[in-house]
């Protein structure tokens, strides 16, 4: 019973996180050239690996996250006597960001070319709201390289009338920063928790985040007081709402309260 709750955890937490549009064009990609003996034999792996991977969670004392609804939602199916230990290494001397209040056009929409970004949801959500400014996406890293093909292929003919710009080669953090820096916001179409690091900055930077589904992740930022926007405030946000995401950056993510979170878990441990 607890193997079959482990699977539809997994279930969840993995063929979950791609949405429709997403969903079909990987799914046809993993089927390209792929036998019924292959897909078999895949299954049967990847079933013998929850099974020593559920073995080896039983096994675990801490848990060291900052999002502890990942660690209750594992607790509620892998029953232990594991312990959650709060750690974040984010600081904004390690990030290097300026705080500043200025109004900027264009949109990033999610952190890499992972199939998880669920890009061309992301696009046809654009297009439903007929966006005019630049629509940055950074694809120099995560996904294999027919997906990337596809989603560039995709946006040529369905998104023809929107100005997307692909960030396919890796640019220096300077670079990247002062782009990232030019931008009005930043839109993510993840379905789990990801790209914690890029809704930092956006915080730092005073830019809205706009976000599509609720997570364990999203919870947590509220819980610490951020404010985030869901799609139905698209391009609603308060000025008033960024500059108290910014103050709770510079108050929580800095490297002595990294250093006292190390000193906890030492002791703990």
């Amino acid at each position: 019973m607890v193997l079959l709750e482990f699977e539809k955890f997994f279930l969840k937490n993995i063929n979950g996180l791609y949405k429709e549009r997403t969903s079909a064009i990987k799914t046809k990609i993993d089927n390209e050239g792929v036998s019924i003996y292959s897909k078999l034999n895949n299954s049967i792996v990847i079933y013998r690996e929850r099974r020593l991977i559920l073995k080896v969670l039983k096994r675990v004392d801490f848990y060291v996250t900052w999002v502890k609804g990942d660690f209750i939602e594992l607790k509620s199916i892998v029953k232990s006597d594991s312990h959650f230990l709060s750690f974040y290494y984010y600081n904004k001397e390690y990030l290097g960001f300026e705080s500043q209040l200025l109004s900027h056009s264009g949109i990033v929409v999610g952190n890499s070319a992972d199939p998880s970004n669920n890009h061309i949801d992301a696009l046809e959500f654009l297009s439903n709201v007929n966006y005019k400014d630049e629509i940055i996406i950074p694809f120099s890293y995560g996904g294999t390289l027919a997906y990337r093909q596809k989603v560039m292929n995709y946006s040529k003919v369905y998104f023809q009338h929107l100005t997307i710009k692909f960030l396919t080669d890796f640019l220096p953090i300077s670079d990247y920063n002062a782009l990232i820096d030019s931008v009005g916001g930043f839109l993510f179409f993840h379905s789990g928790q990801q790209a914690a690091g890029n809704y930092i900055a956006a915080f730092f930077m005073m830019k809205p985040v706009y976000f599509s589904d609720r997570t364990t992740m999203i919870d947590e930022f509220e819980d610490l007081g951020f404010i985030l926007y869901s799609l139905d405030k698209f391009d609603k946000y308060s000025t008033d709402d960024l500059l108290i995401n910014c103050k709770i950056t510079h108050k929580l993510f800095t490297s002595e309260n990294s250093s006292y979170n190390l000193t906890c878990i030492y002791k703990k441990i």
